[in-house]
């Protein structure tokens, strides 16, 4: 009975992953056709006139008939590359929902398939996303077999295509748990280049001059009409919270921190120039990103459209780019890279963030492994491509040797994956930054693992050579953002054990019931910073508080409801309102746990606080039933 249990578990785990449409380790094969026999021109005519119409046909994958989807050919340079080469094999953009809604493609709305024509490796989108997505939110992305054919005739093999999710509602949703912001693609638009804008700043889009530059998040005015040739707005909204941004970016980066999600720039910035990528915002060409803004008010950034990493194409072949090429008071076209880096503690994250990429990517044997992997799998099916751009040979040749292009001289040479990765990493490892010597940081444990309501939750860490250890911590229920810093310390009363041995404690100042606590040890010194997980703040330790299993939870609980502070943050002294009978004692702990104030049977609701330095501190009601209940306390 065990053994066919066994066989069933594994042949639904099989089936599980095979409906993975992202699968990296999958080649899938799907069938497009058309039921205009003219569809190709009529495609290429309505991108050329950027029409954004779709053409009917019917999708068959695994042997699943779609009979009504929607298709138009994407794409800048890939499908230029197909129209002058005047080849068949255009890249291609899928809509599921076109027709009928609700329809989808195991569980995904929108398939976007590009050609390849640019990659002899085929290979470099799927591998860079694959390490974009350990640090932060990217696209998925594999490669797929593609046949296109006339309803009622034989389909032809047209190759493989390179499969990347699509950014949109979806996307959003699963990453974001929230759909609803304004989405912006930071992208040259062309269709908004006739659009002139009023000088008078009302953006109604008449008269006056455009303003045509690339998505740099340079302020040009309060008129978004300014904008629409540098980005394509994809919600229905979303102008005005976009000219915000940038004013305040631009003007007034000390709100930075409210109203951009900092570190997940970081990370995108991290990997882009380890990799390297230069096709972004922070490389040699502004664009292929994009910004949402989600409902806890900040912006975060998205990278898009990665296949000429690795060396890649057109100009991207510079192993020794500097990682600090835009941080310059006097550059102005990175406003972001500036007001960023120029604050210390950020500076020292994006090179703890480096450090981490090169350790975890960024050697011979872990590049390898995986180009060997997914190329070994699609062999077959590129050599078979009768629209190829390079010879069968160059598919393999590119991993470790230069590769000429075939067609255009413009593109020159395609770099190679692996000498390109070599001489990156020479160059890294030789930057003073990245050179200087951070902490040490490990076993970072808390007091309790399943902690239950009221009780204190004391994390610590060992930590060498560092001048300051803070645990920072959130209680952002939809998405990890705004963690906030509690000083850990080596003094023998942070539940850290023996002053000075190396251990460094904190308390978590949080017991409400099912408060999601979610937190990371950074530790740094005078040059250098280290983080525990070492990929925070995009992957941290976590724990949800639980229900006392004391039989007095509820009314106490009930009464604790009740209680609330006010002023908060506070300055000279704090009220509380709810009734205060049976409270045998009110304390007050600072950000490491420390008791710093302590009313015994308090007879009134006001509480002085002008003698309490600017920080967090944590208000403890003992009552009568013995359940401690604490509430946050800010004060100035």
């Amino acid at each position: 009975m065990k053994k066919i249990l066994l066989i069933l578990f594994m042949a639904l785990s099989q089936f599980g992953n095979a409906q993975d449409l992202y699968d990296i380790n999958s080649l899938r094969e799907i069938t497009i056709k058309f039921y205009d026999p003219d569809y190709h021109q009529t495609l290429v005519d309505w991108f050329n006139a950027d029409d954004g119409s779709r053409l009917p046909a019917t999708l068959e994958v695994d042997g699943v008939l779609y009979d009504s989807v929607g298709i138009r050919y994407k794409g800048n340079i890939s499908f230029l590359l197909a129209e002058l080469l005047e080849t068949p094999k255009f890249p291609l953009n899928i809509d599921m929902n076109e027709y009928i809604d609700d329809q989808h493609l195991m569980g995904y709305k929108k398939l976007k398939l590009g050609n390849l024509f640019t990659d002899p490796t085929c290979i470099r989108e799927a591998v860079a996303y694959e390490i974009y997505r350990k640090y932060g939110v990217a696209p998925k992305s594999n490669i797929i077999k593609v046949n296109i054919g006339i309803v009622g005739e034989e389909a032809s093999y047209y190759g493989v295509y390179s499969n990347s999710e699509s950014i949109n509602k979806d996307f959003l949703k699963e990453h974001y748990d929230w759909k609803r912001g304004p989405l912006v693609k930071c992208d040259p638009n062309p269709a908004a280049e006739d659009i002139t804008c009023d000088s008078s700043g009302l953006g109604n889009g008449t008269g006056g001059e455009q303003v045509i530059a690339l998505p740099d998040l340079v302020w040009y005015g309060p008129d978004s009409c300014q904008y629409y040739s540098n980005y394509e707005m994809k919600t229905d909204y979303g102008w005005k919270e976009l000219v915000e941004f940038i004013d305040l970016l631009n003007h007034e980066d000390s709100l930075l921190y409210d109203h951009l999600n900092i570190d997940g720039v970081l990370w995108y910035m991290a990997v882009s120039m380890v990799i390297p990528n230069l096709d972004t915002y922070f490389g040699k060409n502004i664009k292929n990103y994009y910004m949402y803004k989600h409902k806890d008010s900040l912006w975060h950034m998205i990278p898009w459209d990665v296949n000429e990493t690795f060396g890649g194409v057109m100009g991207n072949a510079h192993p020794d780019w500097d990682i600090l090429k835009w941080f310059n008071s006097n550059e102005p076209n990175r406003p972001l890279i500036w007001q960023i880096l120029k604050q210390d503690r950020y500076f020292k994250q994006y090179f703890a963030h480096i450090r981490t990429v090169i350790e975890e990517n960024y050697n011979e044997e872990y590049i390898r492994t995986r180009v060997d992997s997914i190329q070994h799998l699609i062999e077959q099916a590129v050599m078979h491509d009768p629209y190829k751009r390079f010879e069968d040979e160059d598919f393999r040749n590119n991993v470790d040797q230069d590769v000429t292009d075939p067609d255009l001289a413009f593109l020159s040479y395609h770099k190679s994956i692996i000498p390109t990765m070599n001489e990156r990493l020479e160059y890294l490892m030789d930057h003073p930054e990245i050179m200087k010597i951070p902490p040490t940081l490990m076993n970072t444990s808390r007091s309790i693992e399943e902690p239950e309501e009221g009780q204190d939750v004391w994390v610590t860490a060992e930590v060498t050579n560092a001048t300051k250890v803070d645990l920072m911590i959130t209680t952002n229920k939809v998405y990890a953002s705004y963690f906030e810093p509690f000083e850990m310390k080596d003094d023998g009363l942070s539940n850290d054990g023996a002053a000075g041995d190396g251990i460094y404690g904190a308390l978590i100042p949080f017991q409400a019931l099912d408060e999601k606590i979610k937190y990371y040890v950074r530790a740094q010194n005078a040059e250098a910073m280290i983080l525990e997980p070492r990929r925070a703040e995009y992957e941290y330790f976590k724990y949800k508080i639980k229900a006392t299993t004391s039989t007095n939870t509820e009314k106490a609980l009930d009464r604790g409801k009740l209680w609330s502070i006010y002023p908060n943050p506070a300055k000279d002294f704090i009220n509380i309102t709810g009734d205060l009978e049976g409270v045998n004692a009110i304390k007050i702990y600072d950000s490491t746990g420390k008791l710093v104030e302590q009313l015994v049977h308090p007879l009134g609701n006001s509480i002085s606080t002008a003698h309490l330095s600017s920080g967090f501190y944590a208000v403890s009601f003992l009552t009568d039933k013995g359940v401690v209940l604490k509430k946050l306390l800010l004060t100035h």
